[in-house]
């Protein structure tokens, strides 16, 4: 039995919950990027099992994976699932692929929320080490529980309830007004030292080093891995940041979200 596991992560999180969960599953465990995926052309999935493990994005789907979701080709009659890395509230994310995978005739077998360290820098700060390392461990046991889930076939749908659902409906689509615009409000001040690592993490390549400083393309995913790997701290929103303290996943590296272009 094989398991397909895709996954998309800005600064690490989904990335982490995707591996981990492929070692706790009892099925020989494919991790494949999304971003990667979607280069590669058409995507196929083939296996007994597809999971999605992904970030909320502002109450719903980030723009990237639904693309992807609408774009994939099942084969077979796979169990499907999905893990929604989240910082604290739900959304609709679990209704919105549930109505995608409909029309391709399939359905959410189970469905889960994840709650890890939040990583939206222009509404919060991130995080102090502690309160991150207790968040993780947390985490890490909730997903024993996804995998045993999963594992023996269950169904389980994590509850959004109608209300939140209606909440989230209307906060996404406005959040998505002019969405790929929303890079305008990055600026990077004089602590920027060219190295070019922003270019690097962004999974739709869209900034460019031009005469040493970033340079966004308007295409941006909203997934801050520009700004919280940047080891200057030199890449700022609308100035509401320079003070918040950044985050992405301990001990994780620029490189390991870079290769997620990649298959």
């Amino acid at each position: 039995m094989v398991a397909d596991i895709y996954y998309f992560s800005g600064t690490g999180n989904s990335y982490m919950a995707a591996e981990k969960l492929g070692t706790k599953l009892k099925e020989e465990c494919r991790i494949i990027p999304v971003a990667g995926a979607m280069n590669s052309g058409e995507v196929l999935c083939c296996s007994d099992v597809a999971g999605f493990v992904f970030p909320l994005y502002y109450l719903g789907l980030p723009e990237m994976v639904e693309r992807f979701l609408m774009g994939l080709v099942f084969r077979g009659d796979p169990y499907i699932f999905a893990v929604i890395t989240r910082g604290k509230t739900s959304g609709r994310a679990i209704h919105d692929v549930n109505k995608i995978l409909e029309r391709k005739g399939r359905n959410l077998n189970s469905a889960f929320y994840l709650t890890m360290p939040g990583n939206y820098i222009p509404l919060y700060s991130g995080m102090k080490e502690e309160k991150i390392a207790k968040n993780i461990s947390r985490a890490e046991k909730d997903l024993e529980d996804y995998a045993n889930i999963i594992s023996a076939r269950g169904d389980h749908e994590d509850k959004e309830g109608f209300f939140t659902r209606s909440f989230a409906r209307i906060m996404h689509k406005k959040w998505k007004e002019d969405f790929y615009k929303k890079d305008s409000l990055f600026t990077v001040d004089d602590s920027c030292n060219s190295c070019g690592i922003c270019s690097s993490v962004c999974p739709v390549n869209n900034i460019e080093i031009v005469s040493g400083r970033p340079v966004w393309k308007h295409g941006c995913q909203q997934c801050m891995a520009c700004i919280q790997f940047c080891p200057q701290k030199a890449i700022q929103i609308e100035g509401k940041t320079r003070n918040r303290r950044r985050y992405h996943y301990p001990g994780i590296s620029y490189e390991v979200i870079e290769q997620q272009k990649k298959l």
